[in-house]
């Protein structure tokens, strides 16, 4: 099962070394975090009411997702394991951090990888989704 996420602004946050994903090269809107010049882009996407998804829901992640939340965005967050930083907290912590995402008002979408990305959309496979 697929599903698209409509986007302003895409952050890839897959970890601790951030690598642009097959098929987002030349895509406007797609973010990587590897630099001041790489966080001040991101900054002059993210307004009150643009739509943003985040993909990865590691440490980088959540935080752009809260930023981004409190600067009046739309936020999903897309995280392939069933629980936010469940390999490095374990998934009781990361349960709670998941209801700390959902309870600022971002969507959090788990167990959930990427299919692709078009201009304006993450496309997504649907494996345990919640």
């Amino acid at each position: 099962v697929f599903g698209d996420i409509s986007a302003d602004a895409v952050v890839i946050a897959t970890g601790a070394a951030a690598c642009r994903l097959p098929g987002t090269v030349g895509i406007d809107g797609i973010h990587v975090l590897r630099s001041v010049d790489d966080a001040r882009a991101l900054r002059s996407s993210v307004s009150s009411g643009v739509r943003v998804t985040v993909v990865g829901a590691g440490f980088i992640g959540s935080e752009v997702a809260s930023t981004a939340v409190g600067l009046g965005a739309s936020v999903t967050v897309v995280e392939a394991s069933k629980t936010p930083l469940a390999r490095v907290f374990g998934s009781e912590l990361g349960s709670l951090i998941a209801g700390w995402h959902r309870s600022a008002g971002a969507a959090l979408l788990t167990g959930v990888s990427v299919a692709g990305f078009v201009v304006g959309c993450v496309r997504w496979n649907w494996r345990t989704a919640r």
